[in-house]
């Protein structure tokens, strides 16, 4: 008897919540288009009238809705972690002349001259998907041997002279490093936040990638570029870094996120925020990766330098990702705060460019 009233209790107890809460909320459906949480995660679900056949599907971001994540056929490129090829296509090419603002032209070509007296400093071309070709410049230690190799992505405005400058200080400090232009042709979106014009000792590639932003076919792009990265002279094939600013700092995140073989990352004020990397005027042209997204996939040792007034990337959104790190129980990501705007966090400002620079080399000494 006993047990009859415990039976009835629990059914009566149970149809009162049902009636109270609602029916119990539906699993999420498992099928290409619909929405996914965990970027990345594959999975197999039956197909077809009887069930028969079997497809596998990934959890990919969304282009036309770069802020979501969406289940889609997997294709042979959307495997992850990507790995770097063995045997890339690459070859020397002619220096490229820098251009942007005429009024710091001359500070541009002469500054290259002087810091190339005391480096090595060339460009290569590097084949990608597609028929497409990224170029990119190398500095060195003269003599250089066993050396481990840093892959520097430059900001939204492109490569200017004192990205150019930054890479070459971090060669003096005993790195190869290795700068490509992972776009080509300025896209209306980049002129309108970083006019050519007004830029110092710009280098272009009009026949190089289109601006896509920091996403993971951008991504895959790049893996024959760090491949390329690991056979130049003087290189430790087994110490490749990634580094990047601002936007470029969201690209080292996203490949150190997806990629095997990287040693450790290093963001310089990387945004955070979807407003930033995702324009609702420009969606469909541009679609990138949040790196709040990717932070359970981040094993490998990062460092962000961040700006306390940064004007562009807001530091409660950086602060976001640090605490979204933490909950994840990330403990390899470390951050350093500059006093200063958005410039004073990649070493462009004078009072912070010696400090940041010793930072970073500090971080890349611990990991290779």
């Amino acid at each position: 008897m006993r047990h009859s009233r415990r039976v009835i209790s629990s059914f009566v107890a149970a149809v009162l919540a049902t009636s109270l809460l609602g029916p119990p909320a539906q699993a999420a459906p498992v099928r290409p288009g619909a929405a996914c949480a965990s970027p990345l995660d594959s999975t197999t679900v039956p197909v077809g009238k009887k069930k028969a056949k079997k497809v596998e599907l990934v959890c990919w971001h969304n282009r036309s809705n770069p802020d979501t994540w969406a289940w889609a056929t997997k294709g042979a490129g959307q495997v992850t972690p990507f790995t770097i090829p063995t045997s890339p296509t690459w070859r020397r090419i002619a220096t490229p002349s820098p251009g942007g603002n005429p009024q710091f032209l001359p500070m541009a070509i002469d500054g290259i001259a002087r810091l190339a007296a005391e480096l090595d400093y060339y460009w290569i071309e590097v084949d990608v998907a597609a028929g497409k070709k990224v170029m990119a410049g190398v500095w060195a230690p003269k003599g250089a041997s066993n050396r481990p190799v840093v892959v520097h992505f430059h900001g939204t405005g492109g490569l200017v002279f004192y990205e150019v400058e930054l890479a070459a200080n971090l060669a003096k400090n005993g790195y190869v490093v290795v700068m490509p232009l992972w776009f080509g042709p300025r896209a209306a979106f980049v002129e309108d936040i970083a006019p050519a014009a007004r830029l110092p000792g710009l280098i272009q590639d009009p026949n190089g990638l289109p601006f896509t932003g920091a996403n993971l076919e951008l991504a895959q792009d790049m893996l024959p570029v760090l491949a390329a990265a690991r056979q130049q002279p003087g290189v430790n094939a087994g110490s490749l870094h990634l580094s990047g600013q601002s936007r470029g700092g969201t690209i080292a995140l996203v490949l150190g996120a997806t990629t095997r073989g990287v040693a450790s990352v290093v963001g310089l004020a990387p945004p955070f925020l979807p407003t930033q990397l995702n324009s609702p005027r420009y969606r469909g042209q541009v679609w990138e990766v949040l790196p709040r997204a990717l932070v359970t996939k981040m094993t490998v040792p990062i460092l962000i330098v961040a700006a306390t007034l940064d004007e562009l990337v807001p530091p409660s959104s950086t602060q976001d990702f640090l605490d979204a790190a933490r909950t994840a129980g990330r403990t390899n990501v470390e951050s350093v705060w500059v006093v200063g705007p958005h410039t004073a966090a990649y070493s462009l400002s004078p009072d912070t460019s010696v400090r940041v620079r010793q930072l970073v080399v500090a971080f890349l000494t611990r990991f290779g």
